[in-house]
């Protein structure tokens, strides 16, 4: 699945959010060491990263629907991807994208096209070297038209089940009284957290996506 997007509103939040991710603990946590969760929503990308202690989002709208609302966290996106990038390669080149936005006679409009859970297209294959459908290695590329293509390896995520519940208020708030998960900290701030006890997602309405979370 592709979706087409501003380069300069991409690189922003792509480089802000990774700030997030970890970057110890590579074995012990491969799922969050330099990665980007990436949904991919009916017009526009939600890009997430953590390292257990805080989330940082961030809303990339697809070309023309900038003005859209950003979708709620109960919409289920149509994919989802982690997005791995250890060596700096996808932010490498959308750190240089943003540059080329920037030119000194004013400011210039760039593409890139996202796409998620595309077959891994690796150098060292040979063409007519085919992979087990069902098993073949993922990835989400970033692409350049006619300029430069980055593919990320996706990490293979299981499947989680979230403890949640509705609160008053009508939204899902994390189980306080369950023992795998615990509430983020702060009033109105919202969160989710799998078996393993990671948080999926913290929200504060009104506020900037991003806070500490109590251990």
């Amino acid at each position: 699945m592709s979706i087409t997007v501003d380069a300069a509103t991409l690189a922003r939040g792509w480089l802000s959010v990774a700030q997030a991710a970890a970057t110890k603990d590579r074995d012990d946590r491969p799922a969050l060491y330099r990665t980007v969760c990436v949904e991919q929503h009916t017009h526009g990308l939600r890009l997430t990263s953590t390292d257990t202690y805080m989330i940082l989002t961030a809303w990339i709208a697809e070309q023309h629907y900038e003005y859209d609302p950003e979708p709620g966290l109960d919409e289920v996106p149509y994919a989802t991807a982690v997005a791995i990038d250890d060596h700096g390669r996808g932010a490498g080149l959308l750190a240089y994208l943003l540059s080329l936005t920037k030119p000194e006679d004013g400011p210039k409009n760039l593409d890139v096209v996202v796409s998620l859970n595309v077959p891994w297209q690796s150098p060292d294959t040979p063409d007519d070297e085919l992979q087990l459908e069902g098993f073949e290695a993922l990835a989400v590329t970033m692409e350049y038209p006619d300029h430069e293509k980055v593919q990320l390896q996706v990490y293979d995520l299981p499947e989680l089940a979230p403890d949640v519940r509705p609160s008053q208020d009508g939204q899902d708030l994390v189980d306080r009284d369950s023992p795998r998960s615990r509430r983020a900290a702060g009033e109105g701030g919202q969160a989710a957290r799998g078996r393993d006890g990671h948080p999926a997602l913290v929200r504060w309405p009104g506020q900037a996506d991003l806070r500490r979370v109590r251990r």
